[in-house]
């Protein structure tokens, strides 16, 4: 498998370690003074998205907060009024895109500005900013490393060679940006 995998101890897999870039990006904002900070996901790649969510709540639990009922949603799937009451001050994007399409159509529906009044930080694969995708605060790991790693160990096992190594896992970078701040002073 490559950047996904099962639960199954047999699979051999390269991948990253998805719950260490939740974490790590809950962390960042975590250590900004934020303590209302959202999990932004969407339906598509539950294992992925699942094991960030997973970090996510660690690191959020690790300093003593419990993750409020709703704080992890699909942008899809709330209203403008349902997000303006969970308070949230920040959110870890599960992906880059989510994270693109947060800061330029909902954060404006929303009526928040990026990141004077609101944080966030993507998790991503890998970071590759097209012209018209804004800059964002990102925790976020090389694919070609992983890529060569699963490639060497597909031709070992095509020719039967021995694997030592049956889960190459690789760690995740914290990338500066401009969307993540300390959280708005409140009266």
């Amino acid at each position: 498998y490559l950047l996904e995998y099962p639960d199954d101890p047999t699979a051999r897999w390269c991948a990253q370690d998805h719950a260490q870039g939740g974490r790590m990006a809950a962390e960042k904002l975590l250590a900004l003074g934020h303590r209302r900070i959202g999990f932004l996901k969407e339906t598509y790649y539950p294992g992925i998205f699942g094991r960030r969510q997973a970090g996510w709540e660690q690191a959020l639990r690790g300093v003593g907060l419990e993750p409020e009922a709703g704080w992890a949603f699909n942008r899809t799937m709330i209203t403008p009024d349902e997000f303006r009451r969970m308070k949230l001050t920040a959110l870890v994007c599960a992906n880059e895109w989510l994270g693109s399409t947060f800061l330029t159509k909902d954060a404006p529906k929303y009526g928040l500005s990026v990141p004077q009044d609101f944080s966030l930080v993507a998790v991503t694969n890998e970071y590759r900013r097209s012209s018209k995708a804004p800059v964002l605060s990102r925790v976020g790991t090389p694919l070609a490393p992983i890529i060569s790693a699963a490639v060497a160990l597909l031709k070992a096992l095509m020719v039967g060679g021995t694997v030592p190594e049956t889960r190459q896992v690789f760690s995740y970078a914290y990338y500066e940006g401009p969307t993540a701040a300390p959280p708005p002073a409140r009266d």
